[in-house]
């Protein structure tokens, strides 16, 4: 968490996007303090945890304001509208983590109906029940979490019929995105080779099938491809992509949400360097529901178009209808991001090692390790890419995309207003 600012905008939107859309007459700025005052339905917008109803949000801001770290989860069931209540799944799940982790958690959530499907987020202190930073293995949020979710779910709800099962699983071979059949594709890979293992019963015929289906949409969309005799390819990266595709599906639902008619959308992207500017007039706005420390708002761009971007979460913002100009931050580049590109148009466009060590003498092993994991990073953002041998090439104006990649964002302006600065 950068700051405690950003920590109090973040659970005051947690408590107002939980109940309904925001007057069109209210301004979205949302420094405010935070408190349990106020509900507008029954329990919508009030914070609870495993033993109280009704928090203040300030309180727990407090206490947890020197806290390294902060965990932001996202409780989405997928059956959710069956449960008899939200908050008291929640606090089941709650209770199986701390099992899992070993220790008392201090947390605080909120129940959100503000779209079609219910849902809980949930701010988790960084802090064990012994002081301690609280560390949580990267598997365990990745996986973790959601089996537990699924195990509570199943102690309320009962086992999911298997027909529905079935059904689930199929739909999942066409999404664009990342799914459970992906997951298990990716746990059979080595090297980002995948051998389909022989199908000895009727359920094993059921996932063999499931599974070269999938491969073969994932091979449609070219992030796969067949090697024969049941051996595949999976593409590089490929979590990362379809988790991209994921966000990119939910961004244009939001849109839709947002202006039902059929529009040319867009996304702003800061760290494109062929984004240019854009302004227009404010149509929406509202918390990302992906656990992220930012708010997303939707333009009628002067241009014709529809453009979705994301801004700090304490950004104020002007009422609905309101004038909006966005554009990108620009940065510096890194020391290392100088050398690449010193190298680089020495070796015609070539940074590696050897040409490293040719220009600048013998190096050691940790400082050229550091170069190759500031292109491995910048490979994973489509700025450079990486040859068969090892070798990286870098773009004639690499040092522009790296300054726009450090900006780390969007600048808002508002036009003809002069706005406070965020409390600190």
């Amino acid at each position: 968490m950068s700051s405690i600012s950003a920590a109090r905008a973040h659970l005051s939107y947690l408590r107002r996007e939980s109940a309904v859309e925001h007057p069109k007459e209210v301004e979205l700025d949302v420094g405010s303090e935070v408190s349990s005052s106020e509900a507008p339905f029954e329990d919508r917008g009030k914070f609870y945890n495993g033993d109280d109803d009704k928090l203040n949000g300030q309180a727990f801001l407090e206490k947890s304001a020197d806290d390294r770290h902060q965990f932001r989860i996202i409780v989405s069931p997928e059956d959710g509208g069956e449960l008899k209540s939200l908050k008291d799944y929640t606090r089941g799940l709650m209770r199986a983590v701390e099992q899992d982790l070993d220790t008392r958690l201090d947390w605080i959530a909120v129940n959100h109906f503000n779209t079609g499907h219910p849902h809980t987020h949930i701010v988790l202190r960084g802090k064990d029940d012994r002081g301690k930073d609280l560390i949580i293995a990267r598997d365990y949020i990745r996986n973790g979490f959601r089996q537990q979710a699924e195990q509570v779910l199943t102690l309320e709800l009962g086992p999911r019929p298997t027909r529905q099962i079935a059904a689930g699983l199929k739909a999942e071979i066409s999404q664009e995105r990342l799914t459970s059949l992906d997951r298990d594709l990716l746990g059979l890979s080595i090297a980002g080779e995948v051998i389909l293992p022989e199908a000895r019963s009727a359920y094993d015929r059921f996932r063999a099938h499931l599974r070269i289906a999938r491969l073969q949409q994932l091979q449609k969309m070219g992030l796969a491809r067949s090697l024969g005799q049941k051996k595949w390819r999976l593409s590089e990266g490929l979590r990362d992509t379809l988790t991209k595709m994921g966000e990119r599906g939910d961004i244009i639902r939001t849109m839709q949400r947002a202006y039902s008619a059929q529009v040319n959308r867009h996304i702003f992207a800061p760290f494109d360097p062929a984004q240019r500017p854009v302004s227009g007039k404010l149509l929406a706005a509202g918390l990302r529901d992906d656990g992220g420390d930012g708010k997303y708002l939707i333009l009628e761009g002067d241009d014709g178009r529809h453009w979705y971007a994301v801004v700090p979460v304490d950004q104020p913002l002007p009422v609905r209808g309101g004038k909006v100009e966005l554009s990108a931050k620009t940065g510096s580049p890194k020391p290392s991001d100088l050398t690449i590109d010193r190298i680089a148009r020495r070796y015609g466009g070539i940074y590696s090692a050897s040409n490293h060590v040719n220009a600048d003498g013998p190096q050691s092993d940790a400082f050229l390790l550091a170069h190759k994991r500031r292109l491995e990073a910048l490979r994973r953002k489509n700025i450079v890419s990486r040859k068969s041998d090892g070798s990286w090439t870098i773009p004639g104006d690499y040092l522009r995309r790296v300054a726009r990649l450090e900006g780390k964002g969007i600048s808002v302006n508002i036009p003809g207003r002069t706005l406070p600065l965020p409390p600190r």
